[in-house]
């Protein structure tokens, strides 16, 4: 939760200037084989490293038969992997950086492959393989020099979804960090490899790194935190929800011995060079110095945070969640990113929560030069590749322009017509790190024009955590907001601030709406031919206009028309009613919908 790259410069010169970290770079490895095992879905081979030689690297081979000299041409070469493979790069730095109640948890300097296991000594290789084909497979490594070559196999290989490894858990279990490694083939390892580009990612004996062949990086970290029994009022409930909190920028994930807040499961994510919880360039070498010209731009980011949310949500081990209330917050470039994945996957999360989060990327002077160093230039507008099976309802949008995709205001309402998650937002209007005036302001229409189900509250603050003050009983209504029932996207509430907003204030603050987690009044009426929501203020009499979202069963085709009606809830009086078209977008709007502190039921049905 730190203000930008303020904070991002100050870890990295403390870095510098803090007590120099051994590498565990090969330097007495032991004699000794090939070692290989699979497990879902992933193949892991071992091996010991030349000794004493930086520079070296190994061609990793695959076959479906022994490998020996003889048949390594016609064997598949998978990696070619450098010295120091086994060694955990982002974990290095993150060691560096002002860590708070780690527990027993300490950053860890070589991988760790085995459930709870031991890591693997200094000089170790390691190369992780993610099966595309199942059936027996057989490997050999070989160095460059020749002077090791080493194979093993038969080793029985299924294609199956990749879970990540248990590396650590506090004593009593609530507190868990896992590994995930990313499928080799299909990802650019050299994004979080430290190297000059990223400043040897603040490590203090990069001196040695210069010397080193260039790293690779494709696995990383994440916490869980299981709530303890005092978080659930004296018991732990059968089933919990699920929140995913993600950092700020040049702050790193953070190892609890339990959810520190709610009565919820907890992840924290992690994103060690800043892709802003988007992602990078597949094709692109980011140890180099050139600018990136070529994509396309990969959600890779966005992928691993989403598919730590599977493995815990369907993974062994686990307490039972509810796929229908799982959460994101964040602030600042965690903020961000909660946006997006709320705009984005509203078949995952059910609400999300930002604070002072970047609209639009391209209008961010103190931002543009890095990340135009991680997406390539504006005028390139290089595509976007959204992979992943939670991308599947994403795909007509393939191929969209990073900074286009990138523009989360805008997106609001160029997708329109598509479902997001419920959005809560915060700015403040004297923050110059995500510029009020430039980079959020502007895109408060966009909410309006897209017809969002928002909350939204502009304060005189600088950059700085705003907490989730857009309602009182935020965050996510006690965890018990769900994805699987409509809600009403409230718009130009008479109550609400203008667009673009001229002060500080909120938008939709003073407005409720009765739903079975806050059944003021009965759920949604969500059925073929009906639907109905009662609506609430909090202050008095107000106007908003009321557009059904998140519909499960009612049926709106772009040009139908619609009956509607204002019911008074205390006499029962038809205040208000009317038709209404459906728009091409398939969304019917009623405007101008009076709501009483005594609340109103607005019917719409079906002709």
């Amino acid at each position: 939760m730190k203000p930008g790259m303020v904070l991002f410069i100050v870890l990295v010169i403390i870095a510098h200037s803090g007590p120099p970290v051994s590498l565990p770079v090969a330097a007495h490895a032991p004699a000794g084989d090939l070692t290989v095992f699979h497990r879902s879905g992933q193949t892991f081979l071992t091996w010991p490293e030349v000794a004493g030689a930086p520079t070296m690297t190994y061609r990793v081979y695959r076959h479906n038969a022994p490998i020996d000299q003889a048949v390594l041409s016609s064997a598949e070469l998978v990696a070619e992997a450098p010295q120091g493979s086994g060694i955990f790069w982002t974990e290095h730095a993150r060691a560096l950086g002002p860590l708070s109640d780690e527990g027993n948890y300490v950053s860890l300097n070589t991988y760790i492959i085995d459930d709870l296991g031991s890591p693997l000594p200094d000089g170790t290789g390691l190369f992780v393989w993610t099966t595309h084909t199942g059936g027996d497979a057989y490997y050999a490594v070989l160095s460059a020099d020749e002077a090791l070559f080493v194979t093993a196999g038969p080793v029985a290989e299924q294609v199956s979804e990749p879970a990540p490894v248990l590396v650590w858990q506090s004593a009593d279990g609530l507190g868990r960090v896992y590994t995930q490694f990313m499928d080799y083939a299909a990802y650019n390892p050299t994004f979080d490899a430290p190297s000059e580009s990223n400043s040897w990612m603040g490590l203090p004996d990069w001196q040695a790194l210069e010397r080193m062949v260039p790293q690779q990086q494709y696995a990383y970290n994440y916490w869980v935190g299981l709530p303890a029994p005092e978080n659930c009022g004296g018991t732990v409930p059968d089933q919990l929800p699920l929140v995913l909190h993600i950092e700020g920028h040049g702050t790193r994930y953070t190892v609890l011995e339990s959810a520190p807040y709610w009565c919820a499961v907890m992840i924290w994510g992690d994103d060690p060079n800043q892709s802003w919880y988007f992602g990078f360039s597949s094709t692109h070498d980011y140890r180099t110095p050139m600018p990136v010209t070529a994509g396309p731009i990969v959600n890779y980011t966005e992928e691993r945070l989403l598919r730590a949310v599977r493995e815990v949500v369907t993974g062994p081990g686990q307490p039972s969640i509810d796929p229908n209330r799982v959460y994101v917050y964040g602030h600042s470039m965690g903020g961000t990113g909660a946006l997006a994945l709320a705009e984005r996957y509203p078949n995952v999360f059910a609400a999300a929560s930002a604070s002072e989060p970047m609209m639009n990327f391209a209008a961010s002077s103190m931002w543009i030069d890095e990340l135009e160093n991680k997406w390539g230039a504006r005028d390139l507008n290089l595509p976007v590749e959204l992979r992943g099976p939670d991308s599947a309802p994403l795909s007509r949008y393939q191929g969209t322009g990073v900074w286009d995709w990138q523009n989360l205001g805008d997106q609001l309402a160029a997708r329109r017509g598509d479902e997001m998650a419920f959005i809560t937002v915060a700015h403040g209007t004297q923050d110059i790190v995500i510029d009020w005036q430039t980079v959020a302001q502007p895109a408060y229409a966009n909410f309006y024009t897209g017809r969002r189900a928002f909350m939204a509250e502009i304060v005189p603050a600088d950059h700085t955590w705003l907490g989730f003050r857009e309602h009182p009983d935020w965050p996510f209504d006690l965890m018990t907001f769900r994805r699987d029932e409509t809600f009403p996207a409230l718009t130009y509430a008479s109550d609400s601030l203008g667009v673009p907003p001229d002060g500080v204030g909120g938008y939709n603050t003073t407005l409720e709406w009765s739903s079975s987690w806050h059944a003021f009044a009965g759920a949604p009426i969500d059925t073929p031919q009906q639907w109905a929501v009662v609506l609430r203020s909090m202050t008095g009499d107000q106007t908003v206009d009321v557009t059904p979202r998140r519909v499960r069963q009612f049926v709106i085709t772009p040009g139908a028309v619609f009956d509607w009606q204002n019911i008074r809830l205390d006499n029962y009086a038809i205040v208000q009613q009317g038709t209404v078209t459906a728009d091409a977008d398939g969304l019917i709007t009623v405007e101008g919908v009076s709501v009483s502190p005594g609340g109103n039921q607005l019917v719409v049905r079906a002709p």
